[in-house]
Order: C-alpha cells, then structure tokens, then sequence
C-alpha cells in the first residue's frame, strides 16, 4: 500500500519528533521544499531552507513541517497536499494526543478504509471526544476520497519521547520499515526520570 505520511507540530510535538527520527534514522533527503511562510526559515548546515520538506521512500512518502499551520494559514499548503493525495492511495497523520491514564498509540480514522488499517494493525480507536486543528482538517476533506486516519501518541510531558517511541514502533509494522528505537527509549527513560527528580524535590 503507497502512504502519505504528513508531520505538523502538535501536543507534545509527538510527530515532530518521530519524523526527524525517521528522517536521521532511514536516512531521507528531501525532494522537494514547500514555502509556508516566507518569513520563517529552517537552518541545515549553514543554509536557510523552507519550514516544510518532501521526503521520499520506496514504502512512503513524509511531509514534514517544522511550523504549526493554523487553520486560516492552511491555504498556504493546501494546493500542495492536494497534489500529494493525488499520488497516494492512503494518507495517515501524525500526532499526539492527551489521553488520561492511557499509554501508546491510538487511532481516529475518516472513513471504513482507514478504519480497516487500524484494525490490521491492532490500534486501538478513540472512542469518543473534540478533535480540532490540522488532523481534523486532512481527515474530514477525505473522508469520502481515500482511506485516511491518524495516528496519534499519548502525551504526558512537554515532548514527549515515549509517545514518539511507540508511535514509531506502530509506523514500523504498518510501513514495512525497522527503524531501531533504542535511542528513542533511552531519551523517553531520561524524561522520565528528570519529571522523578523534579517530584521528588519538589513535591
């Protein structure tokens, strides 16, 4: 199955940093660059690139985005997410999500395709609840185009690696892919253990 694969900033910046990973990790080169906003730049090695890159694998393609696009900047992108969906059959977004006394990888999907992904997979949905913003905007515009749903790691801490880390590990087995996680988890057990610290002389 040919995915898009899109990466915006969000709760826990959960996708952010799981598409770095894979970026460093496989590793990927950008085909292409997409200008959101003029005015912001990313620096790589010296050189001022746009906020926004393409990135592609025989098993996948990434957008990635290192700035949050807020729903009337969407336009910005849109045109060029049109044109990726016409070139892949499903679309999963990443991203991250605060799920009380809930930990790993959950899944929201717009219509029976995706639902059918999830369910190969073993993701459990989210039941019931709001959801807003970017994830809200992709799935509902396809919900009567093409398999799409989203993927979304459960947040505890302001970046959040264990939810990169299991959102990774879930990304391993839909795509085909075996990126290690060893250093995910290592950064995960660190947090953790710094919020431990934090409690205890604090608390």
């Amino acid at each position: 199955m040919d995915y898009l694969i899109l990466s915006f900033p969000g709760v826990g910046y959960v996708s952010t940093i799981v598409s770095r990973y894979l970026i460093e990790k496989i590793p990927l080169k950008p085909k292409e660059y997409i200008f959101i906003d003029r005015d912001v730049g990313r620096i790589v090695n010296g050189e001022i690139v746009p906020v926004a890159g393409v990135y592609e694998h025989k098993n996948f393609t990434l957008l990635h985005a290192d700035m949050g696009i807020s729903s009337e900047d969407f336009h910005l992108i849109e045109k060029h997410l049109e044109r990726l969906y016409d070139k892949h059959e499903t679309v999963v977004v990443l991203g991250g999500v605060i799920y009380p006394q809930k930990t790993g990888v959950f899944g929201i999907y717009s219509n029976e395709g995706g639902r059918q992904i999830l369910k190969s997979y073993n993701v459990p949905l989210i039941e019931k609840g709001v959801i807003s913003g970017v994830i809200a905007r992709v799935l509902l515009s396809l919900k009567y185009r093409k398999p799409a749903l989203a993927l979304l790691g459960t947040v505890k801490h302001e970046r959040d690696y264990e939810a990169a880390y299991h959102l990774v590990e879930v990304l391993n087995n839909i795509l085909g892919i075996n990126i290690d996680t060893e250093e995910l988890e290592e950064a995960a057990q660190n947090v953790v253990s710094d919020a431990d610290i934090i409690s205890s002389t604090y608390g």
